[in-house]
């Protein structure tokens, strides 16, 4: 294992290699110097949060501090790279949440998915995997993640025992079944926006992918880390009368009530549409119901959001913003795009990986904002067989690329920080091995079904 002294020795070296290769494009013009003053800025927290050598929120808030004082942008021009739909759905999904759990209704959920299945905790982890990503197709999958993530640890309490990699396979879930239609990741919004396609165009082009992507993956996980997994194995199980006591419901009223709400806001999701809301107004109305007639619960229930989570998606927009703002981003994109043109059936492949490593660097909402312009700016001189085809395969990265790091997608940053309330918690490294292996197995199975079907 590497020790602390020959990490610094490595890290010494590679920021000497990377300081002389941005001076150079400096020097020769390729760079400006707040394109260099921004990517220096990206890079160093990208790093600290990586290495965990500071905590994330204090990192990424440094990092906003140094974008103003060296001049990189206003306070002004930052507040409009904050996504504010993203933090609408996180907030309000936040409050739906908590009062469910409060209600205890994720502890009765995992009890009765136990008792249907006899007690096999292999059983009930898959079961709640798919039931993420089925969630994930038709809500925002930050809101799945949001709901399954609590049921998973409920479960496992139930057990005994606590698999790491399960963690990391629900993430997988969650972002395969977020890009299979047109509501479940934002990404496939803003495309949605730039071409006109429809929930329909999603469901026959994108689920498949998805579907398929994601079985590749998640059984790779689950051969290559089988050792946590206890496979035709029954638990013994807490005594029946410990579980009918802990896991019965307390407040009949409260239960039935955020229940109807969080039913209510799948529904509106669905929907979301036809009644003219946009998904954040859909989080937002359900939390602000809920918080009218919920009672006394409701004051804990909002002790209880996670507000540090909403800073650091807030912040890293901002970190990320600063990218865009100075031209970086549609610089290194313009750069790549031409190659689009050479050939047409490679070009699906290329785009493919590009959105996937792309997302693993930068998280995929601001990449795909970066991206969906850039896309629609070249694809009306291709044939429209090969112009979808790239549109289906810049979904399909930007959502499996969101697998590769913890802060690639904000399903990621929001499971992992619920992990850490149930006592659980994997580090940057941590899960980066635990994840990559199959994320890049699940980009692998999707590349080979763009290229056989388009």
């Amino acid at each position: 294992m590497m020790s602390s002294r020959q990490f610094t020795r490595i890290a010494f070296i590679a920021g000497l290699i990377l300081a002389y290769y941005l001076g150079y494009l400096r020097g020769s013009g390729i760079l400006t110097e707040m394109q260099l003053r921004a990517l220096l800025v990206f890079i160093a927290a990208y790093f600290l949060i990586a290495t965990e050598v500071r905590q994330e929120n204090v990192v990424t808030l440094s990092a906003i501090v140094m974008i103003w004082l060296l001049g990189i942008m206003e306070p002004r021009d930052m507040v409009r790279y904050v996504d504010i739909q993203t933090l609408g759905i996180l907030f309000g999904m936040m409050v739906v949440v908590g009062a469910l759990q409060e209600a205890g209704f994720y502890d009765y959920l995992g009890y009765r998915i136990r008792s249907s299945l006899g007690g096999r905790p292999d059983a009930s982890f898959w079961v709640i995997m798919f039931l993420t990503y089925l969630l994930s197709a038709f809500l925002p999958n930050i809101t799945a993640v949001m709901f399954t993530v609590p049921l998973l640890f409920s479960t496992c309490r139930m057990y005994g025992e606590n698999p790491p990699f399960m963690l990391a396979a629900m993430v997988m879930a969650a972002n395969s079944g977020g890009f299979a239609t047109l509501v479940g990741d934002p990404p496939n919004m803003m495309i949605a926006s730039r071409t006109g396609f429809t929930f329909r165009d999603f469901m026959l082009n994108t689920f498949p992918i998805s579907a398929i992507s994601m079985i590749g993956g998640i059984f790779f996980l689950k051969f290559v880390y089988r050792r946590f997994v206890r496979e035709g194995e029954t638990v013994s199980w807490i005594s029946n009368e410990e579980v009918e006591e802990e896991f019965q419901i307390k407040d009949r009223r409260f239960f039935y009530l955020s229940l109807t709400a969080f039913l209510a806001s799948m529904i509106a999701f669905t929907i979301s549409d036809k009644l003219g809301l946009t998904p954040a107004e859909v989080a937002l109305f359900t939390a602000v119901f809920l918080m009218a007639v919920g009672g006394e619960k409701m004051s804990r229930i909002l002790e209880n959001v996670q507000w540090d989570i909403l800073l650091f998606v807030a912040s890293i927009f901002v970190v990320v913003g600063a990218l865009e703002y100075t031209g970086l981003l549609q610089l290194i994109s313009s750069a790549i795009l031409p190659l689009l043109e050479v050939n047409p059936r490679l070009s699906i492949s290329l785009i493919l990986w590009i959105a996937a490593l792309g997302s693993a660097v930068i998280p995929n909402i601001p990449f795909a904002a970066v991206m969906t312009p850039l896309l629609a700016g070249i694809t009306p001189r291709l044939s429209p067989d090969v112009s979808n085809a790239l549109w289906w395969s810049l979904a399909t990265g930007l959502a499996l690329g969101g697998n590769f790091t913890p802060i690639s997608a904000a399903p990621n940053v929001v499971a992992l920080s619920i992990a850490e309330r149930y006592g659980v918690r994997m580090s940057f490294k941590e899960f980066v091995r635990m994840a990559l292996p199959p994320a890049l197995v699940a980009v692998a199975t999707a590349n080979l079904y763009l290229v056989a079907a388009y």
